[in-house]
């Protein structure tokens, strides 16, 4: 697959070898994680790309919607449950900590762009090099 190639959504799950539901997939595979991103109009993240494709800006995931927070774009979900274990946002916070400090390979990212229902785009595999 090469960037900018359309795709289907059952496609894109085939490849990845599971049904995609969420936006952030930290390490489906043994070497990558995936991202499905939107840019269009109605989208609820500012998902950005920038450097003529070379990089990608990627929300993140806010706090889950409950009935103590009424504004839950306003926050970001934190990096661990309250049971202690790391979140989607911990994972690859985490994953780009470790490619800048720690001299380690920075995470593979592929990215998946949505353009209509079931229609999207491989927009390619970039480096988690920050978070």
């Amino acid at each position: 697959m090469n960037p900018g190639d359309v795709i289907s959504y059952l496609t894109m799950c085939t490849r990845e070898g599971t049904q995609l539901q969420r936006g952030m997939n930290f390490r489906l595979g043994p070497n990558h994680s995936v991202v499905l991103m939107s840019r269009r109009p109605n989208a609820p993240y500012r998902d950005r790309v920038l450097d003529e494709g070379m990089a990608v800006e990627y929300e993140g995931n806010d706090v889950p919607k409950t009935a103590g927070i009424l504004y839950p774009k306003l926050l970001d979900q934190p990096q661990f449950t309250p049971n202690g274990t790391p979140t989607q946002n911990g994972r690859f916070l985490e994953a780009a900590r470790l490619a800048r400090t720690q001299d380690s390979e920075p995470e593979q990212v592929r990215v998946y762009e949505k353009v209509l229902t079931g229609i999207w785009v491989y927009n390619g595999t970039f480096d988690l090099v920050d978070g």
